[in-house]
């Protein structure tokens, strides 16, 4: 009975032996495959040519008078241009935009400003002359032009008007002579102001100007 015993111990002995040594062989031949997969690899494999790179084929001789050292530092200098190109052409593409941008909102600035000019043309009216006092007192205004026709008065007021002006237009009755159409700037209540703003009128946009009071 012990003989039996000691037979099966001695067989999972010899058994566990014989699977450890089937693991470390397949462990060998896998390690040492791979290995030689590597070397060889790396003997025979060749580094990437330049060939496409070259204005001329290796097999062909290149011009006479150009020297291949030379020859191959152009191609190489060619390929590296290429990305140069590239980033050259993403930073002109960025440049057009940020142009593109800066002439939207230049269109956007001019279509509020002919906007604003057309608000206050459309302010403009026509209103007959008043006389006498204001009850708060005089308002001094600053008179830049005189039509015989209503047409001409609000032409010059819109163009007055498109420089950032707000004119009106008074319509005057004057015995003999018929209606004539005053164009008239700002309602000052202090003369000094009213006389500063004409002198800048008469300078800047070549206008005969006086001042009125009513």
């Amino acid at each position: 009975m012990a003989k039996k015993k000691q037979n099966k111990k001695v067989s999972k002995i010899k058994r566990s032996a014989k699977i450890i040594f089937g693991v470390t062989l397949t462990v060998s031949v896998l390690f040492l495959a791979g290995y030689a997969v590597d070397f060889f690899a790396k003997k025979y494999s060749q580094k990437p040519s330049l060939k496409k790179f070259f204005l001329f084929d290796s097999s062909e001789k290149p011009a006479a008078g150009i020297n291949s050292a030379r020859l191959e530092k152009f191609s190489l200098e060619s390929y590296q241009s290429f990305f140069e190109t590239l980033k050259k052409t993403e930073q002109e593409n960025r440049s057009i935009d940020r142009q593109r941008e800066k002439k939207l909102l230049s269109i956007k600035r001019t279509r509020n400003k002919n906007k604003e000019s057309a608000e206050k043309r459309d302010k403009i009216k026509i209103s007959g002359e008043i006389t006498g006092s204001s009850p708060a007192g005089l308002t001094y205004r600053i008179q830049v032009g005189s039509f015989k026709k209503s047409e001409r008065a609000r032409g010059f007021a819109e163009k007055l008007a498109e420089k950032g002006y707000e004119p009106h237009i008074s319509e005057v009755h004057i015995s003999g002579r018929g209606t004539v159409y005053r164009v008239r700037i700002g309602r000052y209540k202090e003369l000094g102001k009213a006389q500063e703003i004409a002198e800048m009128l008469q300078k800047k946009e070549n206008l005969s100007a006086f001042i009125t009071s009513r």
